[in-house]
């Protein structure tokens, strides 16, 4: 879990209510160094990006440049900006959630795939800049 926590109430809440349950099955991290960014992109088997807003979100293109398997919730923007190299979920809907993470499960035999698609995206994506 990355970001930048602007509303400090709700972290304060989130805090209060959720952080025992958290420190058993995450680690939290503050500021992130680019290089510490790399290493836990390279050490990880997917991007989970549970999000509400876009399309300017940087963690999936972070992912797919580091080649890696990306797991996202279908906001406003999300396919025009990554067509259909996601498996999309409804970030309100716990059932949409598992049928993407038993999907991602199910397609890891075919990753070799995944990450042609992934370099093809992320050449254009470059080409364009």
């Amino acid at each position: 879990m990355v970001g930048d926590i602007k509303d400090k109430l709700y972290f304060q809440k989130i805090n209060k209510h959720y952080l025992n349950d958290f420190k058993k099955n995450f680690i939290i991290l503050k500021f992130v160094s680019i290089n510490k960014l790399i290493n836990l992109y390279d050490h990880c088997l997917a991007l989970i990006y549970s999000s509400y807003a876009g399309p300017e979100n940087l963690p999936p293109l972070e992912a797919m440049a580091r080649k890696k398997p990306l797991i996202c919730s279908n906001y406003p923007g999300a396919k025009e900006q990554l067509k259909k190299i996601p498996i999309y979920f409804n970030p309100n809907n716990p059932k949409s959630i598992t049928k993407s993470l038993e999907k991602y499960l199910l397609s890891k035999k075919n990753k070799k795939f995944f990450v042609r698609k992934t370099e093809d995206y992320v050449l254009k994506v470059l080409n364009a800049i």
